[in-house]
């Protein structure tokens, strides 16, 4: 009987349940005996310009080995991660000149424990002369106040389908092609709200400088991505810094990327030549960690009476939040689902980003793409209500008929396979929603103070987008203390952070190699055994991990 498909105990969870796991906070390594303790000085000011920072009093505190601040650290700065963002946008290390958020690192104080480093972030005095601060998507776009000056505007990151070249009125008036056919249009605005991630296990890093190479500790959803980023931020090579993600305690999208105050762990432990370490507080996990979401989408549906959809617009403003980082790119896969799973025959979308005073926006749980099908749904309920039909009715008419080899989407996104109809019958089937619709009806007619509300929604989302590749490396060897005698590694350049890949990847080659569960262990999360890698994000991980590695299970069994 083969294992996929069955229940199976996780193997990863015995040493997490016992107390074995190595998580940042209280890792254990000869290289960062001794370490120094970093805390950050942050903002209390939305938006202000920096006139001084006061440091003497931190300085002569018990414990307290150094602070530095922008005009100490001489690391290469990032460029921004938005859509053609400008490079005026860039977000420095610690704030240079001016600060942009509640919570954004001005300063950071290294001491012998965390406790002496946090009590002398509390003496450093930042002198800030405030400014009015930019809160909301509606007052970005205004440019009545700006974040950079020197870039003259607060919009960046654009992205459209010649949204400018469209007229803007109702189709009987104007005459718009788009709109041919369409007996109505319906126009509507959903706003998706930021969130904040919260994993159980907030950011964390620790270095070493020894051997004349970098090493570093850092939880995060993507080893070598991180490695990317502190290597060019250092201008090293490679083969000069070594990046380790031990266990972590839920990622989410917001640990994608390392922080700044990540980068700078690393550049406290070469500057001082001694190891490093820093563990957020809640506090400033909620006040300062990456934010999502953060849209506000303008739209437009047409069709004609019967239910029959023909067009949709959709109009992304993005808020980036101090600095447009990944958050101002994910507006573009909001574009590419913006016809969710329905065969429409136009779709125009268009998105910009803008840069407000709040922390700033990345990844978060899907990253771009339910933010398109909260806006989808939401327009397919309201059309269904003008044109007086079912709801469930008009998703029946307008769903993509079945198929088995890749069908574009008028979006611009491709979708290898579907049948979409028969998922959302056995969803209608196991609601019972004609039951449900009776019961609400009874309960109108009857007069009830208690009534029924019934949501419908469909759902599908590109998983793996723009990262479609991954490394996998399957090894054999003999070992009778094992079941079966063998004894079977896998590394991969995926990410395990609570979802189960070791135990996925282990059934794979379990079921590929005919080896027991137990005989297989899982490595991955360090660049000095990885190889390579792409990290966890986007959806992707058996699917792209899961693959990679049972290629190479595959070839192990043919040799």
């Amino acid at each position: 009987m083969s294992i996929l498909g069955n229940r199976v105990r996780r193997i990863e969870d015995p040493d997490l349940l016992l107390g074995r796991g190595s998580f940042l906070a209280d890792l254990e390594n000869p290289l960062l005996e001794g370490a120094l303790h970093i805390a950050f000085v942050r903002s209390w000011f939305a938006h202000g310009e920096i006139l001084g920072i006061d440091t003497e009093e931190a300085l002569a505190m018990p414990g307290v080995v150094g602070v530095f601040t922008a005009a100490d650290v001489d690391l290469v700065l990032p460029r921004p991660g938005g859509a053609r963002a400008p490079r005026t946008m860039a977000r420095p290390w610690l704030a240079t000149g001016r600060v942009r958020f509640v919570g954004e690192p001005v300063a950071l104080v290294v001491a012998e424990t965390a406790a002496q480093a946090q009590d002398a972030v509390e003496a450093v005095w930042v002198d800030i002369d405030p400014l009015a601060a930019v809160v909301g998507i509606d007052a970005g776009f205004s440019d009545e106040v700006l974040l950079f000056p020197e870039a003259g505007t607060n919009r960046n990151s654009l992205m459209d389908d010649g949204w400018a070249e469209w007229a803007d009125g109702e189709p009987a008036a104007d005459g718009d092609p788009f709109w041919q056919g369409c007996d109505l249009v319906v126009r509507g605005r959903v706003e998706n709200q930021r969130v904040a991630g919260v994993s159980i296990e907030g950011r964390a890093s620790a270095a070493a400088f020894a051997d004349g190479r970098l090493h570093q500790w850092i939880s995060s959803q993507n080893v070598h991505g991180a490695r990317a980023v502190v290597t060019a931020a250092h201008d090293l090579e490679d083969a000069d810094v070594r990046v380790v993600t031990p266990d972590v305690g839920g990622g989410f999208g917001p640990k994608i990327n390392p922080s700044p105050e990540d980068v700078l762990v690393g550049w406290v432990a070469r500057r001082l030549a001694r190891p490093t370490i820093w563990v957020e507080t809640r506090t400033e996990n909620l006040t300062a960690q990456s934010q999502g979401r953060g849209h506000s989408h303008d739209f437009a549906i047409g069709g004609t009476r019967d239910g029959r959809i023909l067009a949709v617009e959709l109009d992304i403003r993005a808020d980036a939040g101090a600095y447009p980082l990944l958050g101002a790119f994910l507006p573009h896969f909001t574009r590419l689902m913006a016809a969710g799973v329905y065969d429409i025959e136009r779709v125009r979308t268009r998105a910009e980003s803008t840069v407000t005073n709040a922390v700033p926006t990345e990844a978060y749980r899907g990253a771009g793409r339910p933010e398109a099908t909260a806006t989808i749904e939401r327009a397919v309920d309201m059309f269904a209500a003008e044109c007086a039909l079912d709801p469930v009715e008009v998703r029946r008419t307008n769903l993509i008929p079945p198929f088995g080899s890749p069908h574009s989407t008028a979006a611009g996104a491709t979708y290898d396979c579907g049948d979409f109809a028969k998922a959302l019958d056995a969803a209608l089937e196991a609601a019972d929603y004609e039951a449900l619709r009776a019961e609400q009806a009874e309960r109108r007619r009857s007069g009830a103070t208690r009534l029924l509300g019934i949501g419908v929604s469909t759902y599908v989302e590109i998983t793996g987008a723009g990262v479609t590749k991954e490394w996998g490396k399957v090894s054999v060897s003999a070992d009778d203390s094992l079941p079966g005698g063998v004894a079977v590694e896998v590394l991969t350049g995926s990410s395990p952070h609570g979802q189960g890949l070791h135990t996925a990847l282990a059934m794979i080659v379990s079921e590929r190699l005919g080896v027991p569960i137990g005989a297989v262990r899982v490595a991955h999360g360090d660049t000095d055994v990885v190889a390579e890698g792409m990290g966890t994000m986007g959806s992707r991980s058996l699917q792209m991990g899961g693959s990679a590695v049972n290629e190479m299970a595959g070839r192990v069994l043919e040799r």
